[in-house]
Order: structure tokens, then sequence, then C-alpha cells
């Protein structure tokens, strides 16, 4: 005998990025996520939260009796091994202009704002423009439960490794919408809208994206099924479930999110253990950690009225930080002192090996200017300490580059 309920399970984790054609489409028009929009991810978070603020007139009791409902707030998170690049293209398209074949190009290109075609790679620029690029996200698990958030942009990229480690992406945000899709079970069938059991339908909501996995009666079979089925808008009834797409669900039919098969790179993560980095073009820092950090300063627009939702973004100015870890060696102190006379730097990071086509990728910062920090003594053990940058622009738009070569 199996189990009594199926469970979300991290390991069927499905991630889904598709680049927007057009920003916070509304929900029953959502882009539906195909199998090469599939991402691996490490972990992701998405989270919704509705303002309920305390009713704070005068009233005969000391009791709190209601609540004013307010804005709504969408965040998210992911974070991914470095990959290599797979194949380049130069398909035309938002979110596909020199696409580099791995599964973080989305991500990429909304981090930076642009990308390009760089010999046999990609090549990641920032960008001043508004015309910044966006995405709707999508996790489903088990086939149990999804979630999507729409008109998401990328707030800050974090690019960071350490010691042995894999060096890994991380991806933050917010969103304007946030879409849950549940499970439930057909309790009165028809066409194009259905009923569950009461209040089930409180788990789908306008742009769940629904499939039946009962493969009887015929109607429903594997072959006959329709794999992407929105959920239609309008006020859902405590029973009653609304198709934008005409299909017949019958009774007894087991209601599930839908995503398709996953399709994603089959490159490895790029390892810890090779690469380079160099301070004005000479390699001789051994480091043992590295960070670099770009943060978008993305304003959302909140505060409009008849509206509870975020309806635009305006990008601000960009900060592009970091910072390098070095044991307190005799030959690198001559670091600290150099940081008290602003000296500017040119700092250039591989990752992966720079001898395999397609197997490495470089971050270079034409000039970045080193703050001060503590050397960090422990009892026995060797001293270390940390160099902090701020990167700057030198003609502008040129802080950081990203290529996969």
């Amino acid at each position: 005998m199996g189990q009594n309920k199926k469970h979300m399970l991290g390991r069927d984790l499905k991630f889904f990025v598709t680049a927007e054609t057009a920003y916070n489409p509304v929900a029953t028009s959502i882009q539906t996520p195909v199998a090469t929009d599939a991402m691996q991810v490490l972990s992701s978070s998405m989270e919704f939260t509705h303002e309920r603020k305390d009713r704070a007139d005068s009233r005969q009791t000391r009791s709190l009796l209601e609540r004013i409902t307010g804005r709504k707030e969408v965040s998210w998170s992911c974070e991914s091994y470095v990959t290599p690049r797979g194949v380049a293209t130069t398909a035309g398209g938002t979110g596909t202009d020199g696409v580099n074949g791995n599964d973080q190009h989305v991500l990429l290109r909304s981090s930076f704002g642009s990308s390009s075609v760089s010999g046999s790679g990609t090549r990641y620029d920032l960008t001043s423009t508004q015309v910044f690029p966006t995405m709707t996200l999508f996790r489903e698990a088990s086939e149990v439960g999804m979630e999507a958030v729409i008109g998401a942009y990328v707030e800050e990229l974090k690019i960071m490794g350490s010691g042995g480690d894999e060096p890994k992406f991380s991806w933050s945000g917010t969103a304007s919408k946030h879409i849950f899709t549940g499970t439930s079970e057909v309790t009165t069938g028809g066409t194009t809208t259905f009923e569950v059991a009461t209040n089930e339908c409180r788990n789908f909501e306008p742009g769940s994206l629904v499939k039946s996995t009962t493969s009887a009666p015929a109607v429903e079979t594997a072959t006959a099924v329709v794999q992407s089925v929105e959920v239609g808008g309008g006020t859902l009834g405590d029973d009653l479930v609304t198709l934008t797409a005409t299909h017949t669900f019958t009774a007894a039919s087991t209601i599930t999110p839908y995503t398709p098969a996953t399709t994603t790179t089959a490159q490895p993560p790029l390892n810890g253990i090779s690469g380079s980095i160099s301070l004005n073009a000479a390699t001789d820092l051994p480091i043992t950690a590295f960070e670099v950090t770009v943060t978008n300063n993305q304003k959302a627009i909140n505060d409009e009225a008849f509206t509870d939702e975020v309806t635009d973004f305006i990008p601000g100015y960009r900060s592009v930080t970091g910072s390098l870890t070095v044991r307190a060696r005799a030959d690198q102190m001559k670091e600290i002192g150099m940081r008290k006379a602003f000296t500017s730097r040119v700092v250039t990071l591989v990752m992966g090996n720079a001898a395999t086509p397609g197997g490495f990728v470089t971050i270079a910062l034409g000039k970045v200017e080193f703050d001060s920090s503590a050397i960090e003594i422990p009892e026995a053990e060797e001293a270390t300490f940390t160099l902090p940058f701020v990167a700057f622009g030198t003609s502008g738009d040129d802080e950081v580059t990203l290529t996969f070569d």
C-alpha cells in the first residue's frame, strides 16, 4: 500500500525561467514554459505577502476587530552552479539575443541588461537603457504544488567562489504577480467549467496551468489530455473552476499543476580548482575566496492608486562591488599599503580551464578601487585579509563584463 497523500519533494523540483515579450502580462496570458526554459537550481524561493493593516479608529473595546487590505509584495531568489556555455546563437527576440546555450541565459541577460555573441560564446554587458529584460518564473514539485511569479526582474546578482568549492550564481529580485496552483479532484465534470470539492477551487488562480492525470475515461487519456490549460479570470465560486480553453474534465479526474518535461544542458558545473585571477594583467594573487555583486537598484512602482501590485519599475543608479580574500603572505602585504593611495586596478577572474574551448567563464572589471578592512589574525593559524572593492565605469556601462567562451 502506498502513501495516503503525495508530498512536494525537493528532489522533484522543476524550475523554469521564461523571458517576457511584454512586461508583466495579465495572469491569463502568461507565457507557458517550454522544456528548454528549464534550469537546474541549488535552491529557490518565491515569497508572497499581502499587507493587512489593523483598523485604528475608535472602538469601545481593546480588542482588534478588523483589518484593512493593502498592497501585495512578491519577491524571489535562486542559486545555481556556474556552468559552461552550450552553442551560442544570434536568434532574435527578447531574452534570446546572444543565447549562450546554457540554462542561465535569461537570468543573466536580465541581470546585465544585454548580451551578444562573442567569438564562439556569449558576452553579457551592462546597459543604461530603460528597456530591461523581465521574466516569468515557475517552480513545481511532484505534481503537488506550483508557484509562478510574473513581471520578475533581477535586483541583485552575485557570483561567488571559495577554496575548492564550485563557483555559483545567486539571483534575487521582485515581481508583480504571484500565482499558486495546487491539486484537486473533479466532483462534477463539465466543459470549460467544472466543480471541485468546496473551497478546493482555492488551489487554482487566474493564470494557473493545470492538467488531468487520470487516464480514464478516454477523453482524458495521455494522447487526448490538454497539457496546458490556463484557469480563467473572474471570481471563483466555492467549488467552480473556469478554464480559458474548452476541454471536458469528468468526475473523479485528478487535476494537478502542469509543467513540461525539462530539457537542460548536459554541461557539468565548473569546478573550483581550475581558473586564475590577475591584477593589472599579472597573475600573482593567490586568493582563497571571491565575490562579485551587481546591484541594479530598481525602483518598483507600487504607489499608484487603485491597484495593489507593482505596475512598473525604473532602473536606478547601479553598483558593482565585490571582494577578494588573501592570505597575509609577505609578498602580498603591499596590498595593504596600496589601498591607502586609492590606486585603481584591473581585475580579471577566470573560472574553469581557458585551454578548453567552451570550458571557461571570464569576469572582467576594468577599474576597481580597493577599500580597507582588518587583518584577521587567528590564535595559531595564518592571518588573512579581505580586499573589498568598488568597480567603476571607464566610459560608462563597462564596470564589469561576463563572457562565456
